[in-house]
């Protein structure tokens, strides 16, 4: 798949699988993946899903969560958060400090069930 990637005449179509791989490969790939999108931006790009990608996988447990961790986080990864992690001190900071009042409420229901 890597190859046909590399191949595809479609900059923008590149840029979305890569930015997409990047909850299907292993870290170790990650880089490799990163390289095909075809500008900065887009690398950029990849490599801000890269690290939400982390950070979900750890259900948003990261050390130091603060009101300032929040902010930086995307509405999308905070969404994501709201709906799916079992983190008891993510969901409250979110139901707390998410961005959109969509956000804390989903964080705050979540919150009930956990």
């Amino acid at each position: 798949m890597l190859a046909a990637v590399f191949l595809d005449p479609d900059d923008v179509l590149v840029a979305a699988v890569v930015a997409q791989m990047m909850e299907w490969v292993d870290v170790e790939h990650r880089e490799q993946w990163i390289g095909l999108a075809r500008n900065e931006s887009d690398r950029q790009y990849a490599s801000r899903r890269a690290r939400e990608v982390d950070i979900l996988r750890i259900q948003g447990a990261v050390p130091k969560l603060t009101r300032e961790t929040l902010s930086a986080w995307t509405d999308s990864l905070q969404i994501r958060l709201a709906e799916t992690s079992m983190a008891v001190r993510t969901l409250d900071h979110l139901a707390q400090y998410g961005r959109t009042k969509r956000i804390r409420r989903t964080a705050a229901r979540r919150l009930a069930t956990v």
